[in-house]
């Protein structure tokens, strides 16, 4: 792990000298939909891992009961898409596998390497700065971001401000269970009023922030291949992260979630123990400030990336319109959204085979 800059005003950096993390692993993951009775209308989108610069995707199947194709939405992301009428399964599985070459990405990202967006970049990137159904771009939000970052101008210096006070003011739900919960609706405005949620709260607040102070910013939908969990049964859940636009450097990781787990000394019980371990890549050994300026700017190599953005708009059109995010699928029956738990339900598994 890398010592980063006192003060928590810098991001951190690699030395030319050190070499990214690279780990492979083999993912199976797997959607059962349970279709109402009568059922005459079955549409499935099931996210697909992303496939870019830190993140190779090989060997990806798809086993499922009936044809299939792969779409792509209009922010880019990918899905296989399954459009069916019966008969079909009352249980419907599909499945997929794939080999995952995961990259730890440093983006080496320095306030003095980068500078303020000129206008034809503000144009370009206009849709990253809109407000979004759960992260508001308001006066209220305006105001709060503008006392942050105190008139700072330098996206980087003005990301990291907002990064710290989103730590100091909101707490991810794992640390105490008894005392904080995630909002189930990813809503900034929640996260800050309750100061706690999950890793989606504290996004969408972050990027709430970020579009208030100018900043152009998006959530990123995957999963982090906790250790613990390597070859079980188990599902790994759904983590969310962001990505802020910096001139000079393109789009720079944060996880600011992670980050609050190593941010201060906390209790661990038997009631947040097992929680807190998971939530994290490789486990909880105590308090870091070296983790939390890392992952300002950076990402460990246990992570799978399957969306980015929010508020999509699918391929073939949803009949309910955009949907708020692609973190593991979305389903209808009958032109009727069928949720997540009572209707659907994802396990992603993993097998770690080698890392450097």
């Amino acid at each position: 792990m890398v010592s980063c800059a006192a003060g928590l005003l810098l991001p951190c950096s690699l030395d030319a000298a050190t070499e990214a993390r690279r780990v492979e692993y083999d993912v199976r993951q797997q959607l059962v939909v349970n279709a109402p009775p009568g059922t005459r209308h079955l549409r499935i989108w099931f996210a697909m891992p992303v496939r870019e610069s830190h993140q190779d995707i090989e060997n990806f199947r798809v086993l499922a009961p009936s044809p299939h194709r792969r779409v792509q939405d209009q922010a880019g992301n990918r899905q296989v898409f399954i459009e069916t009428q019966p008969p079909f399964e009352e249980v419907y599985v599909i499945t997929q596998t794939f080999r995952l070459i995961r990259t730890e990405q440093i983006s080496g990202v320095h306030p003095e390497f980068t500078r303020p967006m000129d206008e034809a970049e503000r144009t370009a990137l206009a849709p990253f700065l809109a407000p979004g159904r759960t992260f508001p771009v308001d006066e209220a939000m305006r105001e709060l971001a503008g006392g942050i970052v105190e008139g700072e101008t330098n996206p980087t210096l003005a990301a990291r401000r907002l990064y710290n006070w989103v730590l100091d003011h909101a707490e991810y739900w794992v640390k105490d269970p008894d005392r904080y919960a995630a909002s189930g609706a990813a809503g900034a405005h929640v996260c800050l009023k309750t100061g706690s949620g999950d890793s989606t709260d504290l996004h969408a607040l972050w990027v709430s922030l970020a579009r208030s102070a100018g900043i152009p910013s998006r959530l990123v939908y995957g999963t982090v291949l906790n250790t613990e969990l390597n070859r079980m049964d188990a599902d790994l859940g759904a983590r969310c992260w962001a990505e802020f636009y910096a001139p000079g450097y393109g789009w720079v990781p944060l996880d600011v979630a992670t980050a609050d787990l190593f941010s201060g000394a906390y209790p661990i019980h038997d009631r947040n123990g097992r929680r807190v371990r998971l939530a994290t890549p490789d486990g909880y050994r105590g308090p870091s400030r070296d983790k939390v300026d890392f992952y300002f700017g950076n990402l460990d190599a246990r992570r799978l990336v399957l969306s980015r953005g929010s508020d999509l708009a699918l391929n073939p059109p949803a009949a309910a319109g955009l949907v708020p995010d692609m973190a593991k699928a979305y389903v209808e029956a009958d032109g009727a959204v069928l949720p997540e738990g009572s209707g659907w339900s994802r396990k992603l598994t993993y097998r770690q085979r080698k890392s450097n």
